[in-house]
């Protein structure tokens, strides 16, 4: 390869490094945007607010449950909603007959799937 061809490539690795960066930078400052979009509104909605208060559950976990559970009142018990959620123990059938109590994790609800 001659040294012509050679300096070219690795100018066009240079170039093709600084776009890349400059679109690496640009998504960084969209994603900061809407970052802080959605921490703005978690922090308008009481409801948001309240679910932020269970340990292990941030503003993007408690939008997510607030906007797929919609109104609460529209369950007519805590179970029902738990049940909706996909927490609800469950009973599993082990060997030798015994049965135990147990979450389950099988359900592929994004709900459910925000627990664990």
């Amino acid at each position: 390869m001659s040294k012509r061809r050679a300096h070219a490539i690795r100018t066009n690795h240079l170039a093709d490094d600084l776009v890349v960066s400059v679109l690496q930078e640009e998504l960084d400052a969209h994603i900061d945007a809407f970052t802080s979009k959605i921490v703005e509104e978690a922090a308008a909605k009481p409801e948001v607010r309240l679910l932020m208060g269970f340990t292990g559950i941030d503003y993007y976990s408690a939008m997510l449950l607030a906007s797929e559970i919609g109104d609460v009142t529209r369950f007519p018990s805590a179970k029902k909603l738990v049940g909706y959620a996909g927490l609800a123990p469950g009973i599993r059938q082990l060997r030798g007959g015994v049965a135990r109590n147990c979450i389950r994790w099988d359900t592929s609800t994004s709900r459910a799937q925000t627990f664990r």
